[in-house]
């Protein structure tokens, strides 16, 4: 995936990342199509974000990996986060979005 691409869907929502670097999936999950950057914000916090790219809709034993995820990226790296997000190209139950937000990861849907 290219970086434009990532940089467009930032921007879209108003999110401005510095020093942006692509986080490696493979050890983590078997999933296809989802990518994860880090960056820094403009107000001095660090941002995990995970884009997925799927079609099919997203249920939450689907929101429940997804957090293993940002828990294992978390957990393996150096840098403290301050924020997650995940954004997502497909629909998405209202019980799994209900608990990524009760884990602290907001959600952004794009097109």
């Amino acid at each position: 995936m290219k970086q434009e691409n990532f940089n467009a869907i930032l921007t879209h929502f108003k999110i401005i990342l510095d020093d942006i670097a692509l986080i490696d999936l493979s050890l983590l999950t078997k999933m296809k199509r989802i990518y994860a950057i880090s960056g820094k914000h403009t107000q001095n916090k660090t941002l995990l974000v995970v884009f997925s790219f799927t079609k099919s809709k997203i249920l939450l034993k689907n929101a429940q990996n997804l957090e293993k995820i940002f828990f294992n990226i978390k957990k393996h790296s150096k840098t403290t986060y301050n924020e997650s997000i995940f954004f997502h190209q497909a629909l998405i139950c209202s019980k799994a979005k209900n608990y990524l937000n009760s884990k602290e990861i907001t959600t952004y849907a794009f097109m």
